[in-house]
């Protein structure tokens, strides 16, 4: 490419450019294949910048005539945009109930007084209280039929949503959680939290919940609504009224995404807290509660479930637990370790077998697992029914409702044939939702999880009252003496719920918080404790990691973990030169052109680039980001004598010098661009460990940090380099050497400047 007089197009050097440096090392280019297919996708944050941009502009705040007014205005527009996102999802999260409710009924039968009336309804306003419903009435009289029909709008449904996401937005297939937390953890990429994806997903997502799926809507509420506040947060920023960082909205959003998906604030500051903030502070908790607190306000001002109740699940036990009962309740705990860590084990054998397979047929692929499911699930009662009608069936005591599947349950008579069934739904659920929860549509995991514990806890509810029923007068069962009823068995679907909650996610607090205000049992505190405790105990034994903690790691998502990932003592003794970059593209102080400059970015298009005293003595003076460049461009080139050969400079002249700056901004030897520049860059010695660098990146999250050895940068290492190169370490086991030998060598071949053909950049091999 060649730099004549003619403006250039500069938008294009911003397309592509990259945040980490191995990816041109060749030798070293595997690890993206290998551990970071995504990580291209994501743009590094510099955290350090951020805040020395907060800190100025606070500066200037103080400094102004205006600050008292300044300082109320900035508090106050930042609690506005959050209550509005809060409104927004809270609205958004009740059309999201109506629509997918409605859906899901309509499977299965009509309302014959009003069309637009889902079952519940039907039956709330066409009968009087406890009579038996008729308005509500099946497709046909024939069981076949039936059948057909069923499975027919389940495919319907599921091959709409497949066929939307697939063409319209494939970053809205999925939960969304594990890219989110990426977001938050300093690793940004708008398109996936777009206007499009928002649209798409609130689309497709009810259709796939009404397809019968075994996947859940509270994952991709979490997408919905973070999308849903960088969208309102964007448009504030546009118009210059919003100074809140992203990341506190991006955590408000995903913590009202699931506080109002079950009806729990404090569950959704909670999960805001320990799945999603990598670090938190004072104010951004209190964004994150007010957050919640509109959009469950919201949610519960308008009503979706027409009973008055915030909970999704109001229970009244008639008894209270026993002591006794913790061994049951322990079996429980173990039970949500292992179906946790067992499906997370099946779901990652079956993403790879996908990606290798089925992948090019997301739509076909769907269809399969919905078809499959609707056969299977429509000769099970509990699999028949919607997940959250089936919890709350499932969580009643038996005198609580009159439905004919409670009623059925609690038929003593049928005891036998209830366990089998529980069982087999236990068992089926839990293999749909290892298949089900990878397909290319929306799909989250958090409810199927809830409902395999629901019915395997009902299970051990029933095994327990028989038990006790059976021989009354064994010394474990003296509490219950004199009382007409000892074992309740939906007490121990709900606790079955959180421990397969827990076991699935690594959550310990959300989970006991969410149980708590979903069921308003306050009383089963202490054994939900219990279980979420023994859960997550059973699965540290395989691994500390949830769901969405094995989704980034599959993905090749970058994501830095609040500890240490170098504090290993094989790791330790590790030097920094062993995993930094040594092919150095750095900028010369002076003595270089436009033209040179552009063609540098074009040909090495790095997110930023270190500044060097020269070429010789390659001393590190700054550091300057290619937006910075391309920001200085935009206005220099504004200059009516700009030319392309003028020369630029990175380093303030002396008042000595006998050059005179014109009020331009240019000077005769060029224009400075210092004031761009980063003139405090981060940097350590050679012969610091990975284990400190490691460190430094998670307590102060910049962008790259610099390698210097007795004041001469001969090395740099990025986020994104630190996070590939655990793994190599790790197959490579041993140290290596870190002495680096240097030699200059041209960078490039400039055809139409001799003086730029003598400009020459260091580069360090290995």
């Amino acid at each position: 490419m060649h730099f004549q007089g003619k403006r250039e197009s500069t938008e294009s050097l911003l397309s592509g450019e990259s945040d980490f440096i191995i990816e041109h090392e060749p030798d070293r280019h595997s690890l993206l294949s290998k551990w970071g297919l995504s990580f291209k996708y994501f743009k590094t944050d510099d955290r350090v910048q951020e805040t020395f941009q907060a800190f100025r502009e606070k500066e200037s705040i103080d400094n102004s005539n205006w600050s008292v007014l300044w300082r109320l205005w900035n508090a106050g527009h930042s609690w506005f945009i959050v209550c509005i996102i809060g409104v927004s999802i809270g609205a958004s999260a009740y059309m999201l109930n109506v629509i997918t409710s409605f859906l899901s009924d309509i499977r299965r039968g009509y309302c014959s007084s009003s069309w637009l009336f889902n079952e519940k309804f039907c039956c709330m306003y066409s009968e009087e209280a406890g009579t038996a419903c008729t308005t509500w009435i099946q497709w046909n009289d024939s069981f076949i039929l039936n059948y057909l029909i069923y499975t027919l709008f389940a495919l319907v449904f599921i091959i709409i949503s497949a066929v939307a996401v697939r063409d319209l937005s494939p970053l809205a297939a999925g939960s969304g959680i594990s890219e989110i937390k990426s977001i938050i953890n300093g690793f940004s990429r708008d398109e996936f939290v777009s206007f499009r994806v928002l649209l798409v997903k609130c689309v497709c997502l009810p259709l796939t919940i009404a397809s019968g799926l075994s996947v859940g809507k509270e994952g991709p509420s979490v997408h919905l609504a973070t999308a849903m506040g960088h969208f309102i947060a964007s448009v504030f920023r546009r118009l210059k009224l919003h100074s809140v960082s992203f990341r506190d909205i991006y955590v408000s959003s995903a913590a009202a995404g699931v506080a109002v998906a079950f009806g729990s604030p404090i569950g959704g500051v909670l999960f805001g807290i320990e799945e999603m903030a990598s670090g938190y502070t004072s104010k951004m908790i209190w964004y994150t509660f007010s957050c919640c607190l509109f959009a469950v306000a919201t949610l519960h001002l308008l009503n979706p479930f027409r009973t008055g109740q915030l909970v999704l699940f109001e229970v009244r036990y008639s008894g209270s637990w026993h002591f006794f009962e913790f061994l049951y309740f322990s079996i429980l705990g173990i039970f949500g370790g292992l179906y946790g860590e067992f499906v997370m084990r099946l779901f990652i054998k079956i993403q790879k077998w996908r990606k290798v397979f089925v992948d090019k047929w997301p739509v076909m692929d769907a269809s399969i697992i919905v078809i499959v499911t609707a056969l299977v699930s429509y000769l099970n009662t509990w699999l028949k029914l919607d997940m959250t009608l089936g919890m709350e069936l499932l969580f009643q005591d038996c005198k609580a409702m009159n439905t004919p599947e409670l009623n059925d349950l609690c038929n003593s008579s049928n005891e036998g044939k209830n366990s089998l069934i529980l069982l087999t739904s236990t068992l089926l659920r839990m293999i749909f939702v290892a298949f089900s929860y990878g397909v290319k549509v929306p799909a989250g995991i958090f409810v199927p999880s809830m409902a395999v514990g629901a019915t395997f806890g009902r299970m051990v509810g029933l095994f327990a009252d028989i038990l006790y029923r059976k021989f009354p007068n064994l010394s474990i069962f003296s509490a219950c003496h004199g009382s007409g009823s000892c074992i309740t068995p939906g007490t121990y679907a709900l606790l079955g719920a959180a421990a397969s909650l827990s076991g699935m996610m690594h959550l310990t607090m959300t989970v006991v918080v969410i149980m708590f205000e979903l069921t308003g049992a306050l009383n089963f505190i202490l054994p939900t404790v219990l279980v979420v405790a023994i859960a997550n105990s059973v699965g540290a034994l395989f691994g500390r990691q949830g769901i969405a903690d094995r989704s980034i790691k599959l993905n090749g998502i970058p994501f830095q973990e609040t500890n240490n990932i170098y504090s290993e003592h094989e790791d330790i003794f590790f030097p920094v030169t062993t995993i930094m970059s040594k092919n150095i593209i750095a900028i010369p102080s002076n003595g270089i052109t436009w033209r040179w400059l552009f063609r540098t970015m074009k040909s090495y298009p790095f997110s930023g680039y270190p500044i060097v005293n020269n070429t010789k003595s390659f001393e590190l003076i700054g550091y300057i980001k290619r937006s910075s460049i391309m920001l200085a461009f935009e206005e220099i080139k504004k200059n009516p004598t700009f030319t392309y050969d003028q020369g630029i400079y990175f380093k303030d002249f002396s008042p000595m010098d006998d050059m005179v700056e014109n009020s331009s901004g240019s000077h005769s030897n060029g224009f400075n661009l210092s004031f761009y520049m980063d003139l405090q860059p981060i940097s350590v010695l050679y012969n610091q460990s990975v284990s400190n660098v490691s460190t430094l990146f998670q307590a102060l999250c910049p962008k790259v940090i610099h390698v210097e050895k007795d004041g001469v940068l001969i090395g740099l290492i990025t986020r994104k380099d630190l996070l590939l190169t655990k793994p190599y370490l790790e197959s490579i086991n041993q140290s290596v050497s870190s002495t680096p030998r240097t030699e200059s060598i041209p960078l490039h071949e400039l055809e139409n400047s001799e003086h730029d053909k003598d400009i020459e950049l260091q580069v360090l091999k290995s």
